[in-house]
């Protein structure tokens, strides 16, 4: 089972006549997903972040499991990034929300998907078996570029979008279809208060999502995807 169960004991004062109602709290531990931290490299073609659900550790929730969420942030300065990571890591702990907690605190927004062929917008969230890949944006001016997109079980089922922009994350594309404005003060989902100039970094985490019986959201632990780098080509 993944519920948790803690009975309170009530205890009646002597020779009193009455009766005490006992509260149970169940708590639901939701598995995270599962992957390997990606790390910087040079070759366009993996230059993506990846996880598996880990759906099927979830399936006795029942309804409570949703799917996974991927959260992340832009940084023009490293780091800041990397300060931000290190206070997250500090708080995220095994069948705990409060790495997620602490997260959100700090700024991160749920990444958003266009769904090839519908193009409906709404936010990620994937419920079934299977490994996902996000490749934030386009590369490659030739022939066979490599475009921005989000694979299930390397299907294409969309792009990835800001969380509160119509567009994604092409800043530097010479594509004029495609070209995303860059981040500005103000905008929620990203730390501009850098020096850094012409680079972005975004940073991600997969989070397996559920939601009680009265719509309370609930968090596994944080899986960390890494970070990619978004620079002119």
């Amino acid at each position: 089972m993944k519920t948790k169960t803690a009975a309170f004991i009530c205890m009646c004062a002597p020779f009193l006549f009455f009766f005490c109602a006992c509260g149970i709290d169940v708590y639901y531990m939701l598995e995270p997903p599962t992957g390997q931290l990606y790390t910087m490299n040079k070759d366009p073609a993996t230059r993506y972040l990846t996880f598996n659900t880990n759906a099927a550790a979830n399936t006795d929730l029942g309804d409570v499991y949703q799917g996974v969420k991927v959260y992340y942030r832009l940084y023009n300065s490293e780091s800041q990034m990397n300060s931000d990571i290190s206070r997250i890591n500090s708080a995220n702990s095994e069948y705990s929300s409060n790495g997620a907690n602490r997260m959100i605190s700090i700024g991160y927004q749920p990444l958003r998907i266009r769904h090839a062929g519908t193009g409906q917008e709404e936010e990620l969230l994937v419920r079934d078996s299977g490994q996902v890949r996000i490749r934030f944006y386009t590369e490659g001016q030739s022939n066979a570029p490599h475009p921005a997109a989000i694979t299930h079980n390397e299907n294409t089922i969309g792009v990835p979008l800001r969380y509160a922009k119509d567009d994604g994350f092409d800043f530097f594309s010479d594509d004029d279809r495609i070209r995303s404005d860059t981040p500005e003060d103000g905008d929620v989902d990203a730390y501009t208060g850098g020096t850094e100039t012409n680079v972005w970094y975004v940073n991600a985490y997969a989070v397996s999502y559920g939601r009680d019986a009265s719509w309370t959201d609930l968090y596994s632990e944080l899986l960390h995807l890494g970070y990619i780098t978004i620079t002119p080509e």
